[in-house]
């Protein structure tokens, strides 16, 4: 959860099979990197999900922590 108690969702660019942009925000600011993603790299799979991970307060130290 953010700060103000949003959701966080995770915006995620793959070319073929690889991971190559990972964001995590608020769900405005990921549409709009979302969007940015899909005009500019039209032949990127990009995809926009609710993060799993939603309390990173909890000592572990980013997106990735843990996995």
């Amino acid at each position: 959860m953010s700060e103000a108690g949003e959701p966080l969702h995770r915006v995620c660019a793959w070319l073929g099979e690889y991971l190559i942009v990972e964001y995590v925000g608020v769900p405005a600011s990921a549409a709009k990197l979302e969007d940015a993603i899909r005009r500019s790299f039209t032949t990127l799979r990009v995809t926009n999900e609710p993060d799993a991970i939603a309390d990173y307060s909890s000592g572990s130290s980013g997106p990735s922590a843990g996995r």
